[in-house]
């Protein structure tokens, strides 16, 4: 399916006060969810009643999570890396600007992977200043998978891989589930979450990289992650940065009409936010990319390879700021960013966005 792209200007109203780089699609249907065999052979998509205890740390390299509050160490220069909607398994043909009449996913993914494997050195826009350091991760939003099915997830380890040295991505990857892995409606003991648990702990889990707190949520947080989190963040803190990572958007398109708006956990969620330096929240499922605001936190979508637009965020964390970087792996360039402030430090918030198509190398 082609898109065709659209630039909206900044909206004034409501919680949406913030600019979008979207794209026009349809709503994504439900897909089927894939249960893992129980002892009895009977397939199981729900959710354990109790939460379980905080999850072990990631086995993927992240240090051990520092449990009891803690005042920032300082000294900190901190790279990684964001993308979502792998949808591994998808079979239609992808249009890239050297084969308008499109190539296999599996091709955009070695494209995509083959610059955030290169991208160290890379220098940001001149206006930011510096160049891309090494990056500690990657993160992904989600929709790992087109149907959740078995054979998907095998070539999603084969290419993205777990510690840096089983795939193609050469650092860790650090992934939560979405609608597609899981269904839109279905949550639960589904084949692809039980992967993520092998691999992680857990569905939903958090490690910490310097005086950054990073935080899976999985396609997005209901009551039982809501009681986690909040529990997960009053062991570190109000003094560190926070880093929240789920598949749902919050605001824009796509942000309504399913349990995660209906059941009100949109509210839930800011409420259990409040108190903590919230530095940004990634989301996905749109397969668009830009930056928004959620209440008082800024959000961003980070792009697709499924369709047209393939783009990762970078993302540069100092003592003093906060910057993310859109960056096109076709045209091996930006596509906008979002510099400010943080933690007190004193200066003036920035961001740049492309109006005319035109992309920054520079």
């Amino acid at each position: 399916m082609r898109l065709r792209p659209l630039l909206c200007a900044a909206v004034a109203t409501g919680a949406l006060a913030a600019a979008f780089v979207v794209a026009r699609t349809r709503r994504p249907a439900a897909r089927a969810v894939v249960p893992v065999p129980s002892a009895s052979g009977a397939g199981s998509a729900i959710a354990s009643v109790a939460p379980p205890a905080p999850p072990e740390p990631p086995p993927s390299g992240a240090p051990p999570p520092v449990r009891g509050p803690r005042a920032r160490r300082g000294g900190m220069d901190l790279t990684f890396l964001v993308t979502a909607d792998t949808h591994v398994g998808f079979w239609e043909k992808i249009p890239i600007p050297s084969v308008p009449s499109g190539v296999p996913l599996d091709e955009v993914h070695r494209i995509a992977i083959g610059a955030m494997n290169d991208l160290a050195g890379t220098p940001f826009p001149r206006a930011l200043g510096g160049k891309v350091g090494q990056p500690r991760g990657l993160l992904i939003a989600g929709d790992l998978t087109e149907m959740g099915a078995p054979h998907e997830w095998t070539r999603f380890e084969e290419m993205f891989g777990l510690t840096g040295k089983e795939g193609w991505v050469h650092f860790p990857v650090y992934e939560g589930a979405g609608n597609h892995d899981v269904g839109d409606e279905v949550r639960g003991d589904t084949f692809v979450e039980q992967q993520i648990i092998k691999r992680h702990g857990n569905t939903r889990y958090s490690w910490d990289w310097d005086d950054v707190h990073l935080v899976c949520l999985g396609v997005a947080p209901d009551a039982l992650d809501l009681a986690w989190l909040r529990q997960d963040l009053a062991a570190v803190g109000p003094e560190v940065g926070v880093v929240l990572y789920f598949h749902y958007p919050l605001e824009g398109p796509f942000s309504r009409d399913n349990w995660f708006s209906n059941g009100g956990f949109h509210e839930q969620l800011q409420q259990a936010l409040q108190g903590y330096r919230v530095l940004g929240i990634f989301t996905a499922h749109y397969h668009a990319t830009g930056i928004y605001r959620f209440r008082d936190h800024d959000a961003y979508l980070v792009g697709s390879a499924k369709h047209s637009w393939h783009s990762f965020a970078v993302v540069h964390v100092t003592d003093q700021r906060w910057t993310v970087a859109s960056y096109n792996y076709d045209q091996r360039a930006f596509w906008w960013w979002h510099d400010k402030p943080i933690f007190g430090a004193p200066g003036h918030e920035a961001r740049w966005f492309s109006t005319s198509g035109t992309l920054v190398g520079r």
